[in-house]
């Protein structure tokens, strides 16, 4: 299946190369990404599959949460246990802690925490959201960490050339309430914006309600004609409960109850950005941002007598050089710069829920220190060369004291490089073709490596990181007016994957694996009263040797598909609907393929929305989400005695209005 699935990409792309050389010239809409290459380019410049979601896709898909936005993007998996607030992320065919493996910017900064707690997109509101860019494959050589699977840049609004007030409160169903405001202007040469939201919800599942609240702002100022400033705050303060797993019969009995009836935590995060932008003359150009983010992370799980207190302090510093000039009449650009974050994590561990009294603490810190560089060279016929290299030092210290003994007192230094080419072929009509290939790295995280919650405190010098490569070809076409058509082919063989052990109880090096498949897509907008988009992934991920050779790596859907039909109508109405299949997967920690499967589901998603052009700046919708009352779930794994499983939401009612003047 596997070959005669390679058989047919590698025609279609010999196919699709020949209609680009056949194409005439039209006027495309210029759509630009900075995450790809750490520089502003237009995506058909770019040497890979890249969606770039703007705020206005936003809007009009009816998202409440990033969450929403990205579960239904192409090759792009959203698995929770306990709604938004838990979600991780999976990009090219990873299992466990999937989210470790793609990496989460937010204005450039890193999102993603040292240890294995997800990315809390609810820190993010979607209308603070100017443009969302995915980048899907390998990009260790110009990020480092994480960026295995793919990187997600969410880059949010600075200001507008009009005052623009934007306010907006939905309803709905599983006590569900939604009000968000936020204001943007500029004045000569300042813009600004700042916005607030509350997101409540007494959750689908019993004991699974969540609270998230805050508020941010920033500020763009041309200092001159060459120099520019930037600065961003926000915090953020998350509350939600853990209602655990359930059996297969519970979950069939009845999926909304909850296990767990003590289990919650609380996060608050702060952040803050500078930016300094330059233009120095003879096409040189520099960039310095300065970040500064504080997570605390309250977890209390009284199943699993673990109550806990952490701080994450994370401070970057990342300069960037570019230059612009020719070598031989050829366009060329270099980009060179260096990243350095420092993470300190501090936890303290307590006897009970009340935290009166400390049992343990502990505090694990990561430095990583790493220069990078990239070079593009137009050659002929618009054909790029790029390449990108990356050295990196990352030392992690941890200090561990139980009942006032010192039981963990180690360090570990872990030195990586990272090198990949790209070749890219682009036509005036805005189409593509192109290869990439490279290595890829991911350290572990720091509570992977180091135990430090009172059980088995130690500090594993013998974990080793992710390593391994990865390859693509794929080709974007602008085939007709208003149709474009995109796929991809990719091969990522990694060694060393990182995963738990449930039987030695540890964090272990996995056997290599390999993660090939296949990403098409297609939008047509030719019709003023129809778009048209879908996508569809195939993933084939597996163990390649050891006692599991043969096997599939667990949580990795083989299929998934979806289908989005937008629909302008009469009375200044606009309806939208999505269908999204995935397929069946082993549950968390099946290596061996030996048990039950997470069976497939399909979900359907309707969303009505009224414009009404009596009342500019006004906007009415409704929607119902999971329409056929779909019961599944998006996540699981083996236990002893009995697997357990985390139920998704069924059908969900909700509705609002906004107004924007």
């Amino acid at each position: 299946m596997i070959r005669k699935t390679l058989m047919l990409v590698t025609s279609s792309l010999v196919l699709g190369t020949s209609m680009l050389l056949a194409q005439e010239k039209t006027n495309k809409e210029i759509v630009v990404t900075v995450t790809a290459a750490r520089v502003t380019r237009e995506t058909c410049d770019v040497p890979a599959n890249v969606t770039v979601i703007t705020s206005d896709d936003i809007r009009d898909s009816g998202s409440a949460s990033l969450v929403d936005v990205l579960k239904n993007q192409c090759d792009v998996e959203m698995r929770d246990t306990s709604g938004p607030a838990t979600a991780d992320i999976s990009m090219r065919g990873f299992g466990e802690n999937s989210g470790g493996r793609v990496l989460v910017l937010l204005d450039g900064r890193k999102l993603n925490n040292p240890d294995m707690a997800p990315v809390d997109w609810l820190a993010v509101p979607v209308n603070n959201v100017d443009r969302i860019e995915v980048v899907r494959g390998g990009g260790s050589a110009l990020y480092g960490n994480n960026a295995i699977g793919g990187v997600v840049n969410i880059i949010t609004k600075t200001g507008s050339r009009e005052p623009q007030f934007d306010v907006s409160e939905e309803a709905g169903s599983y006590g569900m309430n939604l009000s968000r405001l936020g204001f943007s202007d500029s004045t000569g040469s300042l813009g600004y914006s700042i916005n607030g939201d509350r997101y409540v919800s007494t959750g689908y599942r019993d004991r699974s309600a969540f609270t998230s609240g805050g508020g941010g702002g920033s500020a763009t100022y041309d200092i001159n004609n060459s120099v520019s400033a930037s600065l961003s705050v926000s915090a953020q303060s998350i509350d939600y409960q853990l209602p655990g797993s359930l059996t297969k019969q519970q979950m069939e009995d009845d999926p909304r109850q909850a296990i767990n009836q003590d289990d919650s935590g609380e996060d608050t995060y702060y952040n803050a950005n500078l930016a300094l932008s330059a233009e120095l003359g003879n096409g040189q150009h520099g960039n310095l941002n300065l970040s500064y983010t504080r997570k605390n992370v309250t977890s209390d799980l009284t199943s699993w007598s673990s109550f806990d207190y952490a701080t994450v302090d994370t401070f970057g510093v990342t300069p960037q050089y570019s230059l612009e000039s020719a070598i031989a009449g050829h366009a060329d650009k270099v980009v060179a710069g260096v990243d350095y974050y420092d993470d300190i994590l501090d936890v303290d561990r307590y006897s009970d829920k009340n935290h009166d009294e400390v049992t343990g603490t502990a505090k694990v810190e990561r430095d990583t220190l790493a220069a990078y560089a990239r070079n593009e060279l137009t050659t002929i016929e618009s054909v790029v060369l790029a390449l990108d290299a990356r050295a990196e030092t990352a030392r992690t210290a941890a200090d561990v004291f139980e009942s006032g003994a010192e039981t963990v007192d180690a360090s570990k230094t872990f030195n990586e490089t990272a090198v990949d080419a790209s070749l890219i072929k682009t036509f005036e009509n805005k189409s593509k073709i192109y290869a990439k290939g490279g290595t890829i790295y991911r350290y572990p995280f720091v509570d992977e490596q180091v135990s430090y919650y009172g059980i088995g405190d130690m500090f594993d010098l013998n974990l080793k990181p992710e390593r391994g490569w990865d390859a693509e070809v794929g080709t974007e076409i602008n085939a007709a007016k208003g149709l474009v058509i995109g796929m991809s082919l990719f091969r990522l063989d990694m060694a060393d994957e990182i995963a738990y052990d449930y039987v030695t109880q540890e964090n272990v090096n996995l056997d290599h694996t390999v993660h090939q498949g296949v990403e098409t897509y297609f939008n047509y907008s030719a019709l003023e009263f129809v778009k048209l988009s879908g996508n569809y992934t195939f993933n084939d991920t597996r163990f390649t040797e050891g006692a599991n050779d043969g096997k599939d790596v667990p949580l990795v859907p083989m299929h998934k598909a979806s289908a989005d039909v937008k629909l302008l109508l009469p009375l200044d109405l606009a309806f939208d609907t999505v269908a999204t299949y995935t397929s069946d997967c082993f549950l968390g920690g099946d290596d061996s393929n030996v048990g039950p499967k997470l069976p497939s589901y399909t979900v359907v998603n309707m969303f009505l929305r009224c414009t009404p052009k009596v009342v500019r700046g006004l906007e009415v919708y409704a929607g119902v989400e999971n329409v056929f009352n779909e019961q599944y779930a998006s996540l699981g794994y083996m236990g002893v005695p009995e697997a357990g499983y985390y139920p998704s939401p069924g059908r969900t009612f909700r509705g609002g209005a906004s107004y924007r003047f």
